[in-house]
């Protein structure tokens, strides 16, 4: 959102409450569909509302962070282990 022109009703806190769980390329994604929805709404658009961050949230889905938490948590044991193994 920093490069992103936004209008004055855009709340910053309530994003971040409609968007818990997300990942960052979520959170991308959802600013991207959120200037679709404006350039969609309007071709002469200038800012992003609140109402367009909405539609972009309603149109990605969180990604499944499990798998990467898990994939996380191998590495480490692997990287661990080899550690021990060293020592």
């Amino acid at each position: 959102m920093r490069s992103m022109p936004c209008s004055s009703d855009v709340c910053e806190e309530e994003l971040a409450c409609l968007t818990e769980g997300y990942t960052g390329a979520d959170i991308k994604l959802i600013c991207r569909e959120a200037a679709i929805a404006a350039l969609e709404e309007s071709l002469e658009a200038v800012e992003v509302s609140m109402a367009h961050f909405k539609i972009g949230i309603g149109k990605v889905q969180p990604s499944n962070i499990q798998f990467y938490q898990e994939l996380a948590a191998q590495f480490r044991r692997l990287v661990d282990s080899r550690a021990i193994r060293d020592e």
